[in-house]
């Protein structure tokens, strides 16, 4: 029968023996009747069409146009630049980025317009991104095929690693988060407070303190709640209170107001500065009369005396109704929370941080970091840090260094001398000239004060030994010799010796 076009070609009909119920039956059909197997011949397989082509079949739809519709409504097209004013019925493919349409000249419109192209490029976003949704509905930013970006429920895009080169990273208008070397630093614009994480440590300077906190949980669950019981009123929820103590927030519970199914926004703003704490887009499923929580997905560390508004806001920026308290003047809510406090952080792996943390610790009498610094390195021939006082030591063998006295020796003038030695770790005996007594003092007692003290013995004054005899020495025949013993003449008060010879005893001036 072959093909049949109908008035105008607007039909298609396949001959009854082009019909198999199969592939293997068409391919033996036309296998005996070869002659029947011409180029652009339609035949239907198990109800699908198929075009023969290049010698083979393909599977093709087909599409029966039938004359105009008296009644069939025009399209209308329009482009934008921002999708939301400055509709064209032209378009500008350099400037326009939107698209939106009308099937009934212009009285209603698309309710979602369309984005079909990016900035500088009229066929879609430019290579080498690309476009598309995950299965969590979340859109997504592709790079030559591997996910850079990722959008939240919030429409914020968001990434598993962000890098800020020297600069900061900002979260928000409320937070930032700036590094320089080894060094991290997070602000708070709100409070004005910069806090750096434990393995800041203190600036290397030993002087300049940092405050080393960690703030953790400290107490057991509790509520915040207006005075008084849930009340019949309905009301905005928009209220402001304090904290009293360090709060963290954990969940709010309110009773819903009115019947509501959207996007929540959950608003946390200083009631002082005016500045935005935090903001929490939520799913709200609500029904009027029923108690339900607004999920954070964060804690929220509140200071004592902190004041702040919370609010809750629908898509629209209307307020979301609320049961009131029992005075109808604020929303009726149960906010759930620990307190918490602030630790001291050691760093225990290292011994310079931890000498570091005890100089942030002490005030202003705190062990210097560049005295600890500025020691030398304890060795066998150095003392270093392993020095006591100023007689005592450990050697690098961590024994005590016996090569050095433990007890010090000291020869002084007078008392004042003696009261001005400096206090040791070791004992101290004193001679002192002035009157030959010897005196010592304990460990590390004050040598300033006279009572400390204690006398010893005294310094012999009188001969003890002589000539290499000791004791009792009595003279004895070779004590001296004669020019050894000396007397003056009587008549000329000259100084010489008796001398004595063969001729007898005679005088010797020595002249």
């Amino acid at each position: 029968m072959g093909i049949v076009r109908g008035g105008g070609g607007s039909s298609l009909s396949v001959p009854n023996d082009f019909i198999f119920a199969s592939n293997v039956a068409r391919d033996d059909y036309f296998a005996v009747n070869p002659s029947k197997l011409r180029s652009d011949i339609y035949v239907s397989v198990a109800g699908q069409l198929q075009k023969y082509v290049s010698d083979t079949f393909v599977d093709v739809s087909a599409v029966i146009k039938g004359s105009s519709g008296s009644n069939a409504p025009d399209m209308l097209i329009q482009y934008s630049a921002n999708g939301s004013s400055g509709w064209s019925n032209t378009l500008n493919a350099a400037l326009h980025k939107y698209w939106r349409w009308s099937t009934d000249n212009g009285v209603t419109w698309s309710p979602n317009y369309i984005k079909f192209s990016g900035d500088g490029a009229t066929g879609g976003v430019p290579e080498p991104y690309s476009m598309s949704v995950s299965a969590g509905g979340k859109l997504q930013l592709f790079k030559d095929g591997e996910l850079i970006q990722e959008q939240d429920e919030t429409g914020a895009w968001i990434k598993y690693a962000v890098t800020t080169g020297t600069g900061s990273l900002h979260l928000g208008d409320l937070h930032s988060v700036g590094s320089a070397g080894e060094n991290v630093i997070f602000k708070n614009e709100d409070s004005t407070l910069a806090w750096h994480p434990c393995w800041g440590a203190i600036s290397a300077d030993g002087a300049t303190v940092i405050e080393q906190s960690a703030r953790v949980h400290s107490g057991t669950l509790g509520a915040v709640e207006p005075v008084g019981a849930i009340g019949a009123g309905i009301v905005d929820y928009d209220s402001a209170f304090s904290v009293s103590g360090n709060v963290v927030f954990l969940y709010l519970d309110v009773m819903a107001g009115e019947t509501y199914s959207g996007k929540c926004y959950l608003t946390v703003v200083n009631a002082v500065t005016g500045k935005t704490i935090c903001e929490f887009l939520f799913n709200a499923n609500t029904t009027a009369g029923n108690e339900f929580r607004v999920p954070f997905k964060y804690p929220l560390w509140m200071v004592d005396g902190q004041q702040f508004t919370t609010k809750i806001t629908k898509e629209d920026g209307g307020f979301l109704q609320v049961r009131a308290n029992s005075a109808g003047n604020e929303p009726w809510r149960r906010a759930t929370f620990r307190t918490f406090t602030d630790e001291t952080v050691f760093h225990t792996a290292n011994a310079a941080l931890q000498a570091q943390a005890l100089n942030a610790l002490t005030g202003a009498d705190r062990l210097s970091a560049n005295a600890i610094r500025d020691f030398p390195v304890m060795s066998s021939t150095v003392l270093g840090l392993a020095k006591l006082g100023t007689t005592m030591s450990i050697n690098g063998d961590g024994e005590l260094n016996t090569a050095v006295s433990p007890t010090g020796i000291k020869i002084v003038a007078d008392q004042a001398a003696r009261l001005s030695i400096p206090t040791s770790g070791g004992a101290i005996i004193a001679i002192q000239q002035d009157n030959g007594f010897t005196y010592g003092i304990e460990a590390n007692q004050d040598t300033s004060v006279v009572g400390n003290w204690k006398q010893i013995g005294v310094v012999a004054t009188n001969v003890v030994s002589f000539n290499g005899r000791n004791g009792a020495v009595v003279p004895a025949t070779g004590d001296y010799n004669q020019k050894q013993i000396k007397t003056v003449h009587d008549d000329t008060a000259v100084e010489g010796f008796f001398g004595i010879d063969n001729n007898g005893i005679y005088w010797d001036d020595g002249v």
